[in-house]
């Protein structure tokens, strides 16, 4: 009998402990689950150390934007400023705002945890291979922007960037294409989500379905507490929204995010342009260096940017002025896109079953001028500037590094080699985690590029709005009163 009872009172203790480890786990789980998503400390210094894109020889202004709620958060502008030589020849030779005007807008947002200098290699690509201009944003919370990251909070951000963008008088006459990587995909599909956004394009890499279809993969112990995350991201719900054009970039051994994500959100989304690429060996970190990454983007830019006709008070591409030369003028890249269509076309109609869109395997090597956009394309490997890539050596600064570049960014003679994307981008300076890419930005310090001051002074654009505070854009009020009727709806539902 009094074996029972101390079993008795064995198996009282046992499940005593197994409540309380379990009521533990759920309120660690409640209280921390920041720090989980929003590793935005690692790696070390990443919240004290922010390069530029100074150091890799790009012009820009460093713009601070107040939020509804009050935090300041950090954004480059790294814009066009140079005319191509097809440009000069076509006239268009004004340096500044009108060669902006005339490209596409890539607007790039970061994954989770790192800074924007982690991510200036692949800015640089954008704006000197694809010649495109490029505005990042630092999330609050992150890099040198206040506040607590957290999903309201990031939205509130991506909005208040947008309708900074519309305001602009050069960036609002532009396609915007925005591109995000893991939690950056999931912010991109939220903000072209919105309509009144205006969205042209989407890229997406190794991006999640939700946050709680997420945890069950990376923190399998805590499936049961699924249900306790208020960071949710319903990335997979908001794609069904999107009727752009949209490129999924797939890393096959992603170890984070499992494929399957992307297969869902692939599937999920109706877009009638649609192109999902695999890298069968891309992990969640380095897919974006593997070869053919930024060949892909090429050729989906060049398919269903370039194509597209200037936005109002966009300076026009004279296409009947344009010389005869290895360059594509506009209307033969129309043409070009039509042939690449129709041969992809009867490509896919000789399967069975149909397979996912794929890209034509080579985007030529061309440079192509556009009243649309400048985008240069190329084979893999991929034909890239060294100069470009790996930042310029240290030379005396003027001070700000706003203002024109005189450079076209378009090597030539001796300039060029052939590398691939691998070799030109050490993945350690791409990847949220790359200690060596602090260490170089801790050398150079932080600050550099224009200011806010600088940048209003050019554009006549106050960015921070009356009274120092950027005034509540109605696409922000409006996204704030949805959640506050969801909220209401849930409360009401429980009752």
């Amino acid at each position: 009998m009094t074996m029972f009872r101390s079993l008795g009172a064995l198996v009282r203790i046992l499940s005593g402990v197994l409540v309380l480890g379990v009521a533990s786990t759920a309120c660690l789980l409640w209280r921390y689950q920041g720090l989980l998503v929003y590793p935005a400390s690692f790696p070390s210094g990443s919240r004290t150390v922010v390069d530029t894109p100074e150091s890799f020889g790009m012009p820009y202004d460093e713009v601070t934007l107040t939020t509804p709620d009050g935090e300041q958060v950090r954004c480059f502008v790294i814009l066009q400023r140079t005319p191509s030589d097809k440009e000069r020849a076509a006239g268009l030779s004004g340096i500044g705002d009108d060669t902006a005007r005339r490209r596409p807008t890539i607007v790039f947002f970061h994954a989770n945890a790192g800074n924007l200098g982690h991510r200036l290699p692949i800015a640089a690509v954008f704006y000197r291979r694809f010649g495109a201009n490029v505005v990042m944003l630092s999330y609050r919370g992150y890099g040198l922007s206040t506040g607590t990251p957290s999903e309201r909070g990031i939205r509130i951000d991506a909005q208040t960037l947008m309708d900074w963008i519309h305001g602009h008088p050069v960036l609002r006459s532009t396609h915007l294409v925005v591109y995000g990587q893991s939690l950056g995909g999931a912010v991109a599909v939220d903000v072209a989500s919105r309509p009144s956004n205006k969205i042209a394009a989407v890229i997406l890499e190794n991006t999640f379905l939700s946050i709680p279809e997420l945890i069950p993969h990376v923190l399998p112990p805590l499936r049961p507490f699924s249900f306790l995350c208020r960071e949710v991201w319903a990335t997979g719900s908001l794609i069904r929204s999107l009727r752009m054009p949209v490129l999924f970039l797939s890393g096959r051994q992603d170890q984070l995010v499992p494929p399957s994500h992307m297969d869902a959100l692939y599937e999920r989304c109706p877009s009638k342009n649609k192109v999902f690429k695999p890298f069968d060996d891309g992990t969640h970190n380095d897919t974006c260096v593997k070869p053919g990454y930024f060949e892909e983007i090429s050729n989906f830019l060049l398919r269903y940017i370039v194509p597209l006709p200037p936005r109002p008070s966009s300076p026009t591409l004279p296409t009947s002025s344009l010389p005869t030369s290895a360059d594509i003028t506009h209307s033969e890249l129309r043409k070009r896109t039509t042939q690449q269509q129709q041969q992809q076309h009867h490509t896919q109609s000789q399967q069975s079953p149909p397979q996912r869109e794929r890209q034509p395997s080579s985007a030529g090597s061309m440079i192509a001028s556009s009243s649309a956009s400048m985008i240069s394309g190329a084979t893999s490997p991929v034909m890239v500037d060294a100069a470009e890539i790996s930042p310029p050596p240290p030379q005396p600064s003027a001070g700000g590094g706003g203002g024109g570049d005189e450079s076209d960014g378009e090597g030539t003679g001796s300039d060029w080699v052939e590398m691939s994307i691998t070799d030109a981008v050490p993945p350690e300076s791409l990847v949220s985690g790359a200690a060596a890419a602090a260490r170089d930005a801790k050398g150079r310090g932080v600050g550099g590029g224009g200011s806010t001051a600088d940048t209003a002074a050019a554009t006549g654009v106050d960015v921070k709005g009356p009274a120092g505070g950027l005034a509540p854009k109605d696409t922000v009020r409006k996204m704030l009163e949805e959640e506050a009727e969801r909220a209401k709806g849930k409360a009401a539902g429980k009752l």
